[in-house]
């Protein structure tokens, strides 16, 4: 069975809660037949990191990308291959571009091919890649009245928070989790709400951007989303997911569903089915995991879906 090592932040803001990064991939590449190794990057040390993996000798390194570039990882190409996981690869793309003399390839969510050719970097050291839904780690068995009509999950960066009081000023009160909150406790919020909202305006305000969460809502409750580049690719809008451009046009597009209960169910059933049959997490590794490790050989994901996860 061959050897990966996750280099990743195992915990988040100091409290007994995993972090996002294990969230999205805990348990996928253990289902796909790989032995794996999860090490907290909050307490890596390079001068005891690259003796370990010297000795362990790992098939694969991945590394969840934060702020630090780290070049020592060059040292092991002789026994591993290493990969850095790229999220935001299209802001942050100078800071993607720098990694890749150190690493085998970039493995990116947002990023463009054609701007790492533009940069001179080959082809086979770009591996884009869709956000998917985890079973292993986003799924809930609670059976939760649908008593919130709007919520909202994530950071309050960018115009966010501007967009959420022009809700309220319009007569629709998001709600949000309560502040530090677990995993568990979004879910449940997503799962009682009848909308989600996912805005995709980047940071730093620069463009928009996919949004993990647009590959968690939908097994709750509606997407409730903004455009952003490429979104075909994950649902259709306004048959799989609501798309909006404004708050006013949100709000009325909220209001049809809730006059009309069955083009609602049918919206969400299907960006349910379209999340489970195209878009988990086993289907983004499975379409890429042949460009990483040539004898791997593509699974059916829905039989593993059914066998592991009674999806």
């Amino acid at each position: 069975m061959k050897k990966i090592v996750w280099l990743l932040r195992e915990k988040s803001n100091k409290r007994d809660e995993y972090s996002p990064s294990i969230n999205w991939w805990y348990g996928i590449l253990e289902n796909l037949g790989y032995n794996v190794i999860y090490y907290p990057y909050e307490t890596y040390d390079a001068t005891e990191f690259i003796p370990q993996m010297k000795e362990y000798k790992p098939d694969f390194i991945f590394h969840s990308c934060y702020d630090l570039i780290h070049p020592e990882f060059e040292e092991l190409k002789s026994t591993s291959k290493v990969y850095a996981v790229q999220s935001d690869d299209d802001w942050r793309f100078d800071f993607a571009k720098d990694w890749s003399p150190y690493i085998e390839a970039n493995i990116g969510y947002a990023g463009k091919l054609e701007r790492y050719l533009e940069a001179g970097i080959p082809e086979e050291k770009y591996i884009p890649t869709k956000w998917g839904f985890n079973p292993n780690t986003m799924l809930i068995d609670k059976n939760l009245p649908k008593d919130i009509l709007l919520s909202h999950a994530g950071g309050l960066h960018a115009d966010r928070v501007k967009l959420l009081n022009e809700f309220k000023l319009k007569g629709i009160n998001p709600q949000f989790p309560p502040s530090k909150c677990f995993y568990e406790q979004i879910k449940e919020l997503w799962k009682r709400s009848k909308y989600s909202l996912c805005f995709t305006k980047n940071s730093v305000m620069t463009g928009t951007q996919v949004k993990g969460r647009v590959s968690e809502i939908p097994y709750f409750t509606v997407l409730l989303s903004q455009g952003f580049d490429g979104i075909e690719e994950y649902y259709e809008p306004n048959k799989e997911f609501i798309l909006f451009e404004t708050i006013d046009e949100a709000i009325k597009k909220i209001k049809y569903y809730e006059n009309n209960p069955a083009e609602y169910s049918k919206i969400y059933e299907a960006g349910k089915k379209r999340l489970l049959s195209t878009g988990t997490c086993y289907h983004r590794w499975n379409n890429i995991l042949h460009k990483i490790d040539p004898e791997y050989k593509s699974i059916n994901v829905q039989k593993l879906l059914k066998e592991k996860h009674k999806i």
